[in-house]
């Protein structure tokens, strides 16, 4: 259940970086939002491993399905939320597809970092 909430968690703390200091919702393929997915993934995921690791010993293969975790949630947050926006941006059909795939992007870089950090720490079993 501990594992579900930091999800949670990172998944909104990475929701207000991408919808609210970047602009994922232009009709244009940016590299802004995919590095601030990547500076606050390495920062969250770093810190919820460190958290994971004070307890006690905890195994690599139970924080395997915290990263798809992440990334479900990520793409359920960030739908409804490009969905219930009122921005009119879309001129074709490209423009209407690009929030969702950067969003994609965003999602499978934050599940990614997540796998490079569990694999990478020493001090998980």
């Amino acid at each position: 259940m501990k594992k579900i909430l930091f999800s949670i968690v990172g998944v909104l703390l990475m929701c207000v970086c991408l919808f609210w200091f970047t602009d994922i919702l232009s009709s244009t393929l940016s590299f802004g939002p995919i590095l601030m997915g990547v500076l606050v993934s390495v920062v969250w995921n770093g810190f919820f491993v460190r958290v994971l690791i004070r307890e006690g010993t905890l195994y690599k293969s139970r924080l395997y399905p915290v990263a798809v975790y992440q990334i479900f949630f990520l793409l359920l947050a960030g739908i409804m939320f490009i969905v219930s926006s009122d921005k009119t941006y879309r001129v074709d059909a490209w423009d209407g597809v690009i929030p969702y795939v950067m969003l994609a992007l965003v999602a499978l870089i934050h599940g990614f970092v997540l796998l490079v950090v569990v694999k990478w720490s020493k001090e998980l079993v």
